[in-house]
């Protein structure tokens, strides 16, 4: 799994990082790797929807997930999530869990 970070308060003050970033990101090897890309996207501004329709079509197109987080702690549980179900695949990644 590769795991990109963006703060939208970060996006308006630097908009061309997370096209650089995108860019590189989707010519490295790790994206070629890896078939789960996670954009954790923090809505930290008070108008986020300005940018996150061109930023969720970015994403779309590069087959990047977009998960949003109000705060740093929902960001940091959906991180805490990622590594718990990882770590315990076979519980969850089964055919019982699954049906």
């Amino acid at each position: 799994m590769s795991i990109i970070f963006l703060g939208l308060q970060f996006h308006y003050k630097y908009p061309n990082y997370i096209t650089e970033k995108l860019h590189n990101f989707v010519n490295s090897d790790e994206y070629k790797r890896s078939s789960n890309n996670v954009l954790f996207l923090l809505i930290n501004t008070d108008d986020p929807n300005d940018c996150m329709a061109e930023l969720q079509v970015r994403c779309v197109k590069f087959g990047i997930t977009v998960l949003i987080g109000l705060t740093n702690d929902d960001i940091a549980n959906y991180i805490r999530s990622i590594i718990y179900i990882s770590r315990n695949e076979n519980i969850y990644l089964n055919d019982k869990f699954l049906n």
